[in-house]
């Protein structure tokens, strides 16, 4: 799937480099739950 949401949780971990480790996967989660729930609202 290629999708804008996607595209952004790339750049965010980029962004991050990492630093967070796995706390970085979760918080792009999160992020990617609350644009989908605000573009679909």
């Amino acid at each position: 799937m290629r999708t804008p949401r996607l595209n952004a949780a790339a750049a965010v971990q980029e962004l991050l480099g990492g630093k967070f480790g796995k706390m970085s996967t979760l918080i792009i989660t999160y992020s990617n739950r609350l644009i989908y729930e605000a573009r679909t609202t």
